[in-house]
């Protein structure tokens, strides 16, 4: 919803059933359920155009939780973590928080651009794109920061899933 730059997430029940607005804009995006269904955590831009990641309890009337700085969340298999990207010294880097903002810690680290994280179903490994001035290539790493290693021999690659 909003047009020119502007959009919002909805929800409806399960079966469905009239849309309802969970979040207040103005750019909100990437939305992603934790693993138990209690949250809908996102990614939003404010109006000062600062990147963060939010949480809401989608079917309370309660207000989105500021969660980290950064984009692009992706919970952990067992809803304890997120990863996401968040913009240090001049690039993207992947770091880890707990859904309540707490225990922020990066999870290795590359001269590349980091984005769209994606942690494993075992929870061992997490598959990201590397991005370089000319390429984007699928990279992946054990979530204890060690062994970055490309996960396809040629070519560029997007938007990675398990």
């Amino acid at each position: 919803e909003g047009g020119a730059g502007r959009s919002r997430i909805f929800v409806t029940r399960p079966g469905g059933g009239r849309a309802r607005p969970v979040t207040p804009g103005p750019v909100d995006s990437w939305p992603i359920w934790s693993p138990d269904g209690s949250a809908l955590v996102y990614s939003s831009i404010d109006h000062a155009g600062n990147a963060t990641i939010r949480s809401v309890d989608p079917f309370s009337e309660g207000e989105p939780r500021f969660v980290a700085r950064g984009l692009e969340p992706a919970f952990f298999p067992e809803g304890d973590w997120l990863a996401y990207t968040t913009r240090r010294r001049g690039r993207w880097a992947i770091w880890r928080v707990r859904p309540d903002g707490s225990g922020k810690h990066p999870i290795g680290s590359s001269a590349d651009n980091e984005r769209d994280p994606t942690v494993s179903p075992d929870g061992r490994f997490i598959v990201y794109v590397a991005e370089t001035d000319q390429h984007q290539r699928l990279m992946v790493r054990a979530l204890d920061g060690s062994g970055n290693r490309p996960l396809l021999g040629s070519g560029d690659g997007l938007l990675p899933v398990w």
